[in-house]
């Protein structure tokens, strides 16, 4: 094989292996490199040199995934997925354990489950017992304020 056969069967190895990956994690990572790895082997067939095509190859890399990283933050940005929890926001419920935000303390019962909770004011302490209105869920914690 020729310098030039063998850098085409790199590049065609490249693309096919990147293609697979995508195809197996359909995760939209290794389509750049596989898009890449295409436009190299467009250039090799123009006759550029194998420098021009790896710096094709790392260029068009690295715009793919730059590109789609930001088209991608724009599309979910402050984009909530709801949960089904989300469906008591506003409600009020019981604190089941004193709420310190400071401390680290405090729960409160929603729809018979205890969910660990902090009060959006940091500075109050809720006492065992009060009504509570949720204010937002985050992970498993429910931020709630005083009635």
């Amino acid at each position: 094989m020729r310098e030039g056969e063998n850098v085409a069967v790199l590049w065609v190895v490249i693309l096919v292996a990147c293609i697979i990956i995508e195809v197996l994690t359909v995760a939209l990572v290794s389509i750049w490199f596989a898009v890449a790895a295409g436009l190299a082997l467009c250039a090799l067939a123009l006759g550029a040199g194998t420098t021009v095509q790896v710096i094709i190859f790392i260029i068009a890399s690295a715009i793919g995934m730059i590109l789609f990283k930001k088209i991608w933050k724009s599309k979910l940005k402050d984009k909530k997925i709801p949960t089904n929890f989300d469906r008591y926001i506003g409600n009020e419920f019981t604190v089941v354990e004193t709420i310190d935000t400071l401390a680290g303390k405090g729960a409160v019962s929603i729809s018979g489950q205890i969910w660990t909770a902090k009060n959006v004011n940091e500075k109050e302490i809720i006492e065992k017992g009060s009504i509570v209105t949720l204010v937002k869920i985050e992970g498993s914690l429910a931020y709630v304020q005083s009635k």
